[in-house]
C-alpha cells in the first residue's frame, strides 16, 4: 500500500499517473493523503480545489482512497495517514522552492528524509527533464 502526499498541485496529477501505474505491476494500493494547516475558519476555497483535485484523479483511478489531515507539521501527519491506513511507503514529490520559501517555511521532504519513520519514495520535480 503506497500513500502519496499530495500538494493538490497540477505536478501532482503526473505524478500519480506515474505512481497508478507503477501501483500495478508491483500489485499495490495506492492512496492518497493532503495535510492542511489547522483553522478555526472552514477554507471554502481549498474545499473546492481539494473537491476538484479528487475529481481529476477519479478520471485515473476510480474509488482511489482519500485522506485529509490537519496538521501543522505535513510528515507528522503523513505518518499518522500512513499508520492509520497500514501504507507501507510514502511517495512525495520532490518540489525545489525558492530561498524566501526556505527562509520561513521547513521543507517537508528534508524533514521526511532526517527524522521520518516510514519508507520513502520520491518522484523528481520533473520527471521528464533529463540532463
Amino acid at each position: 500500500h503506497i500513500l502519496f502526499g499530495t500538494e493538490l498541485a497540477a505536478a501532482d496529477e503526473l505524478v500519480i499517473e506515474k505512481l497508478l501505474s507503477l501501483a500495478v505491476r508491483l500489485k499495490a494500493k495506492v492512496s492518497l493523503g493532503h495535510v492542511s494547516h489547522p483553522v478555526l475558519i472552514p477554507d471554502f476555497a481549498e474545499e473546492m480545489q481539494v473537491s476538484a483535485f479528487i475529481g481529476n484523479i477519479a478520471k485515473l483511478q476510480p474509488g482511489i482512497g482519500w485522506y485529509i489531515e490537519r496538521n501543522r507539521n505535513v510528515m507528522e501527519a503523513l505518518e499518522k495517514i500512513s499508520t492509520e491506513k497500514n501504507a507501507d511507503i510514502i511517495a512525495l514529490r520532490y518540489q525545489n522552492h525558492s530561498a524566501w520559501y526556505r527562509l520561513f517555511n521547513e521543507n517537508p521532504l528534508k524533514e521526511a528524509i532526517y527524522r521520518g519513520k516510514a519508507p520513502l519514495l520520491i518522484f523528481p520535480e520533473n520527471p521528464h527533464h533529463h540532463d
